[in-house]
């Protein structure tokens, strides 16, 4: 048996332009949180392989 962590529609490239105010910038630091909370999960349960998929990748 193998672990993967499979993640998507995480949108990497996304700006978030059409928000205004500082909501595009506290968008890309939770989207980047995430990111850290996916990347720690996966080193604590030693996954065999990870995978994402997406448009923005």
């Amino acid at each position: 048996m193998f672990r993967f962590i499979h993640s998507g529609d995480l949108h990497l490239g996304k700006r978030f332009g059409n928000f205004s105010g500082d909501l595009p910038s506290r968008l890309r630091e939770a989207r980047h949180a995430v990111i850290a909370r996916l990347a720690q999960h996966a080193r604590e349960k030693r996954r065999d392989y990870d995978l994402a998929r997406g448009r923005h990748i």
